[in-house]
């Protein structure tokens, strides 16, 4: 379920400004429920998301790499590392978010939002044990967690002990990644992006990217949202996507596609 959600109800049609309030709504929130009710009585109900977040736990090699994939695959991007220079605006441009804090001491200011994805890639053990069960305790989408069959397996025995059941650690993705044969730094973050993808994509969900939520925030006429449901040749989107189509036809802008 999905806190602090809007719901925008209406007929085929969406009336004015009713995309405006959804885009501000889902700048500061992680979704809108949108309504919709046919002539005959019908009615449709869908849940609109924000871009997902992905936050990297750990600014080493990997995450170098990662976080450049997690922007390009569409992820908004937070990089917490307990060292200033692996938390730097140098090192990872593309972050929307830098933490330089210790560890437990971001999850104990709650720091970090709800329903996203964490990537755990510390230097050390201790701190990945820290963060995995931090993260257990919270609402996410997905985790998973770097190391060998051996760490994996004492990191497991430990959150045993601590009370966690195997329903939850089987929710984890240990060794993380998909098995792709992935040596380098370069070829993990591709097996993490990769097994992120598959994930997302498991739940059909619509997300609506921040450069079209800033758009949407200057549009005053009535739109319509409309589905695609079939296409010919090289479109550079799939069936699934989704367009706003203005009164006069014309479908200035891709809104978002099911991820």
């Amino acid at each position: 379920m999905c806190e602090n959600k809007l719901t925008i109800s209406g007929e085929t049609k969406i009336r004015e400004n009713a995309y405006r309030k959804m885009a501000v709504h889902l700048q500061e929130h992680c979704c809108v429920c949108r309504q919709v009710q046919l002539p005959d009585k019908t009615s449709y109900q869908e849940t609109l998301r924000n871009a997902p977040m992905l936050v990297i736990l750990g600014g080493g090699h990997i995450s170098l790499f990662l976080a450049r994939l997690g922007k390009l695959i569409g992820y908004r991007i937070i990089v917490v590392d307990d060292r200033p220079d692996f938390a730097s605006r140098e090192r990872f441009p593309e972050a929307d978010q830098l933490i330089c804090l210790p560890f437990l001491q971001v999850f104990e200011k709650e720091l970090l939002p709800e329903y996203a994805s964490y990537v755990i890639v510390t230097r050390g053990h201790e701190n990945d044990y820290i963060c995995l069960r931090e993260v257990l305790y919270r609402t996410y989408s997905y985790v998973g967690m770097i190391g060998s069959r051996s760490k994996v397996a004492f990191t497991r025995n430990r959150l045993l002990e601590d009370g966690f059941t195997e329903e939850i650690l089987s929710e984890i993705h240990a060794p993380i990644g998909l098995d792709i044969g992935a040596q380098t730094p370069e070829e993990i973050a591709v097996s993490i992006a990769a097994e992120l993808i598959q994930e997302r994509t498991s739940v059909q969900q619509t997300t609506v990217v921040p450069e079209i939520l800033e758009w949407l925030k200057t549009k005053k006429e009535a739109m319509m949202m409309v589905t695609l449901i079939e296409k010919k040749g090289s479109a550079p989107r799939g069936v699934g996507s989704r367009l706003l189509v203005c009164q006069d036809g014309a479908a200035p802008e891709q809104l978002a596609g099911v991820r």
